[in-house]
């Protein structure tokens, strides 16, 4: 992710959409809008924004223009609540539908309260998605891992079409966060960690900079090195309100191994089995190719 790559990339997440106003009043035992036929067929790719997430499109497209001024170029993905949210940041455009940063598919888990997740699937579907966020993928859905597939197209896109541009693109919370790991190289265990606490959520309206430009001197670096993530609407939800410096982790052989070391070995190789290595009789050892 070299010089090639915009000066500043802006993400932005959509407004409390229908689908987001009808989770958390499940969650508060509320299932009402589950029981509407039209929103139950409705497809998640169709939720419009609610009031308060128009208010919180609005609250974002302020800050933009006072903060960052205008981009080069407009990007938001094709599902109806981004698109929705492009328009009342009241940017000057023109938007690019890009499918590519739809929201993740959450396959049969869509269109589906969480009570009723827990209801139609077994607790073991459940609690995979809670041991493993990162990798788990829903049943006919995708895991965070796969989105980020997509989110290293959209990269690939701005490297050779965006060049010191800068740049905003609207999407969706899932998607940020496959932003935030491919661009930060963030690992696994960080992405669990940032992911389950209530202060570093990326609510709706959040808005990420990324810039190649120390906010210090103004001098260009080669790499997105700095990053602020602002909530506009409620600046006690803002993650970095200020610029921060994006740490790339790297380890040693040694510090690798510590991390190795925090997962027990369930199986081992026998006596016999580690004579025959040594004897160079290999062929009872060879490897299964299936994993």
């Amino acid at each position: 992710m070299g010089e090639h790559m915009p000066i500043d990339l802006v993400l932005v997440r959509h407004g409390e959409s229908e689908g987001n106003l009808a989770q958390s009043k499940s969650v508060k035992g509320d299932e009402s809008a589950w029981k509407m036929d039209e929103f139950k067929a409705r497809h998640t790719s169709l939720y419009r924004l609610t009031d308060i997430g128009r208010d919180q499109a609005g609250y974002a497209g302020k800050w933009l223009r006072k903060n960052v001024g205008a981009f080069d170029k407009y990007y938001c993905s094709e599902y109806t609540r981004a698109m929705e949210t492009a328009a009342l940041l009241n940017l000057e455009g023109p938007w690019i539908s890009d499918f590519f940063l739809r929201e993740r598919d959450q396959g049969q888990f869509a269109s589906m309260s969480k009570a009723e997740r827990l209801k139609q699937f077994s607790d073991e579907v459940v609690s995979k998605r809670d041991q493993d966020p990162f990798y788990f993928c829903p049943p006919g859905g995708e895991s965070i891992a796969n989105a980020c597939l997509r989110v290293n197209r959209v990269l690939s896109e701005l490297r050779n079409e965006c060049p010191g541009f800068k740049v905003v693109c609207v999407c969706h919370g899932n998607m940020m966060w496959g932003f935030r790991l491919c661009i930060e190289h963030m690992n696994q265990e960080k992405y669990r960690e940032l992911n389950s606490h209530a202060a570093t959520k990326l609510v709706n309206g959040t808005i990420i900079h990324y810039t190649r430009r120390n906010p210090k001197t103004g001098e260009i670096s080669a790499t997105l090195d700095w990053m602020r993530i602002i909530c506009p609407w409620d600046e006690s939800k803002s993650v970095h309100p200020t610029f921060v410096r994006i740490h790339r982790p790297t380890w040693t052989n040694e510090e690798l191994l510590k991390r190795v070391q925090v997962v027990p070995q369930l199986l081992n190789n026998t006596p016999d089995e580690l004579k025959e290595l040594k004897e160079g009789n290999v062929s009872a050892g060879e490897p299964d190719n299936t994993f």
